[in-house]
Order: C-alpha cells, then sequence, then structure tokens
C-alpha cells in the first residue's frame, strides 16, 4: 500500500517514515507536491496513486483547511501528522479519519492505519457508486472499457448484469471471444478495487448469471 505524507520539511518525515517503511509500507515525502495541490497547479488525481495520505505537523491548520476546501481525495484516506496525541477537529471530520502521532507505537499505528483506511475506503466507495458518473473519474484509474461496465453495474443499482448484456454495450454483438474479454475486464476491475483496498466481495461474479456491484 502507498502512503503519501504532504510536508514542509522532507527531512522532518524521516523517522516517521522509517516506522512506516517497518510495518510494510511504500512511502513518499513531498515538498513540492504539498506546493502545487495548494496552488491547484496539478489535478486531484494526480494522488490516486496512494491509498492514504498523511498530512504532516509541519503544515499550519489553516493551510489544512483550505487544502481540504478546495481538493477531492476521492482514493485516498486523509491522516492528520500530530507531534501530540489529539482528536480530529470537529470541522474536519468525515474529510480526516483520524490523528496518527510521530512517537506512536508500532502496534497502534499499524491497526489505526489497517482499519480506519478499509471501513473509509468502503464508506467512499459506496458513496462514489452512488453519486454522479464523472466523480468515479478521480477515484478509479479506469480504461475505457473497463470505465462502460462500470457504469453498466452502476445503472444497475445493485442488479445482476449480464455478460451478454455487457457484449452488447461494448461491442454491440454477443461472440465467444467478446464473453471471454468481457471476463478479463472484470478481472481487472477487481483487481484495481483491491489496489484501492476495496473488498473484492464489492465487485460479485454470479457465475451462469453475471455480475453485480455492491452498493453500500
Amino acid at each position: 500500500m502507498n502512503v503519501l505524507i504532504l510536508t514542509k520539511c522532507i527531512h522532518a518525515e524521516e523517522d516517521f517514515s522509517k516506522r512506516l517503511y517497518q510495518l510494510g509500507y511504500e512511502v513518499f515525502c513531498s515538498c513540492e507536491l504539498l506546493n502545487k495541490l495548494k496552488s491547484k497547479v496539478t489535478a486531484d488525481n494526480i494522488t490516486k496513486y496512494f491509498q492514504i495520505i498523511i498530512i504532516s505537523e509541519t503544515v499550519s491548520d489553516s493551510e489544512v483547511d483550505n487544502l481540504l476546501e478546495n481538493r477531492e481525495f476521492y482514493s485516498a484516506v486523509l491522516y492528520r501528522k500530530s507531534s501530540i496525541l489529539t482528536e480530529v477537529p470537529e470541522k474536519l471530520t468525515g474529510k480526516i479519519q483520524d490523528v496518527v502521532v510521530n512517537d506512536e507505537s508500532l502496534e497502534s499505528l499499524r491497526e489505526k492505519l489497517s482499519k480506519n483506511s478499509q471501513k473509509s475506503m468502503s464508506d467512499k466507495f459506496a458513496n462514489i457508486t452512488t453519486s454522479k458518473k464523472d466523480n468515479f473519474e478521480s477515484f478509479f484509474p479506469f480504461s475505457k472499457q473497463e470505465k462502460i461496465v462500470f457504469e453498466l453495474l452502476q445503472e444497475a443499482n445493485g442488479g445482476i448484469v449480464s455478460r451478454e448484456e455487457i457484449c452488447e454495450r461494448i461491442w454491440s454483438k454477443v461472440t465467444q471471444s467478446n464473453l471471454a474479454r468481457t471476463s478479463s475486464i472484470v478481472k481487472r476491475i477487481k483487481i484495481k478495487l483491491e489496489s484501492l483496498g476495496i473488498e473484492d466481495s464489492s465487485l460479485q461474479t454470479l457465475w451462469g448469471k453475471g455480475y453485480r456491484l455492491v452498493q453500500g
């Protein structure tokens, strides 16, 4: 799982980054990306490669407020890092998942990141699958055909979509070759859901019937 630390000083994150490495995370610290996100120079989907984003204590509260007010982080769970144990400010509830502390024990850090990330990603997934279609384009790195299949599953509102329906939507005809390609497309979608921390069961395969997207 990839972790992005938005910071004003990369050196200040060295010890904390080592702790994340010990837990098996891939860690990337960036000052430049923080500045670009604040100045709206870069697109929101630049963060789609990270499942967890941690905003360092080197970033002021006012800067955090501004960042969260003007940016959407659909594909990531956000945490605020602090030098002391505190709670998420009420105004940031729903945007910041939790607060992590520099000297937090590995056990506590492990459980906080894994448990909360899985729950929050599932919640975000439920919200995205029932919202406007253009919202999930910044949430999922889908190819054109994957997007078509995902939209079809969305439109079914939890109902079953057959492989034949998918073939008709993408290629306008049903052939054995297209049926096999449909299975491959769904498999790639599942892999991308898993890479974002979304449970495999969210997209169900019903043998002999088709596929169903579990929403909420």
